[in-house]
């Protein structure tokens, strides 16, 4: 029996940060225009609260992750989403589920440390066309930070010490 190791995961967003920014300012603006013309606004000055200020992207726009794992010397990767039947800017409550293997990213054994890395960016370009996954493809995959340290990142030898080769 081989046990999966998992080595890391990238989230999955709703949409990118800046997408997220303009569909708040847009709702924002929709709903300071809706109380401008009642007659608390123009007799007293008062606006309502409006929450979305507090919305952080990092951490209340994720919807998913793709976690990769190693399974004897193949990369893989699975999908965790969230269970909603629309996902929308004000998406709350989320649950997660396990949604699956999405693929074999890549053959480590018989590849070197720069193969494997290319392995995976194309794994996740082609997880961000849908590809691989469906309700991928029109959200955000947010492999900025995880290209950051992939660099400096070696795989082989990370491999050898969780498969104990």
């Amino acid at each position: 029996m081989i046990i999966k190791e998992s080595m890391f995961s990238i989230p999955v967003y709703m949409c990118s940060e800046p997408d997220f920014r303009k569909k708040r300012d847009n709702k924002k603006r929709k709903i300071e225009k809706l109380y401008k013309n009642s007659y608390t606004y123009k007799q007293f000055g008062i606006k309502p609260e409006l929450k979305l200020e507090r919305d952080v992207w990092k951490y209340d726009k994720i919807i998913g992750w793709i976690e990769f794992y190693l399974n004897g010397q193949t990369l893989k990767a699975d999908l965790w989403f969230v269970n909603a039947k629309k996902i929308r800017i004000d998406l709350q409550n989320k649950k997660f589920e396990y949604s699956g293997k999405i693929a074999d990213v890549s053959m480590t054994h018989r590849k070197s440390n720069l193969e494997i890395k290319e392995d995976i960016k194309a794994f996740s370009i082609n997880c961000q066309k849908g590809i691989y996954f469906r309700k991928l493809k029109n959200h955000f995959i947010d492999t900025s930070e995880f290209y950051r340290f992939l660099k400096y990142l070696d795989l082989k030898e990370m491999i050898a010490d969780l498969t104990g080769k």
